[in-house]
């Protein structure tokens, strides 16, 4: 029996190496979890029957010389890509995506673009928040699938399992969370995705152990 803290643990350290390394995690349950996210940041999901597209409206709407008007659509289609600056399908490029949304795709009048650009700078900084609320129980269930390997392949959740954690608590069964284990997990999860060290010289253990997920090479590195 695995203990819930070391499954807590090991999904908030997964949570943040995808954020902050750029790590794409898997498309599906990013979309669908980003999907919720911007119902809690004004963001309105519309399908259009006829084209079978489906469009994000940013929910922040003006009535100019008495017309009702949408400031900014983007395509479904276009989520996980962000501005290109970032990995595909990374929590970065989401964050792109809420940045594109709240960037008017016309001309305003300065105090309304003012406004929009406030609003969309309010909304950048409750992302990962209220990002984190929608996947991180997907980390807690699946662990290292969540992320994609440097191969790109998907991986196939439906029979998926920590077997990671697994692997090290067999190994280890008094092991707490903490940088020892953290080390310990992030070599096998290179090893298996065949992510890279920023510097491959030197005790490998320590850097992981010590420098944790900084140790990793940039999501970019791999990915771009």
């Amino acid at each position: 029996m695995i203990d819930n803290g070391l499954v807590d643990f090991t999904a908030e350290k997964l949570f943040d190496l995808a954020y902050y390394r750029q790590y794409p995690i898997h498309p599906g349950k990013a979309k669908w979890s980003f999907l919720q996210t911007l119902k809690n940041l004004d963001v309105e999901v519309v399908c259009n029957d006829e084209t079978k597209e489906v469009a994000l409206i940013t929910g922040i709407k003006f009535s100019l010389n008495g017309q009702h008007q949408i400031l900014n659509v983007i395509p479904y289609s276009d989520l996980g890509f962000g501005s290109g600056v970032y990995t595909k399908d990374s929590l970065k490029a989401f964050e792109d995506s809420v940045y594109n949304l709240w960037q008017p795709q016309e001309e305003l009048p300065d105090n309304l673009l003012k406004l929009f650009r406030q609003k969309g700078d309010e909304k950048i900084k409750m992302f990962k928040e209220q990002m984190k609320e929608f996947i991180l129980p997907y980390f807690q269930e699946h662990q290292e699938q969540m992320l994609i390997p440097a191969s790109g392949q998907i991986p196939d959740l439906r029979n998926s399992r920590r077997s990671i954690l697994e692997a090290i608590v067999s190994k280890y069964p008094q092991i707490k969370p903490g940088r020892i284990f953290w080390g310990i997990y992030l070599d096998e999860l290179c090893n298996r995705n065949e992510y890279g060290l920023k510097d491959e010289n030197g005790d490998r253990y320590q850097k992981l152990m010590n420098e944790g997920t900084l140790a990793l090479q940039d999501g970019r590195v791999i990915f771009l």
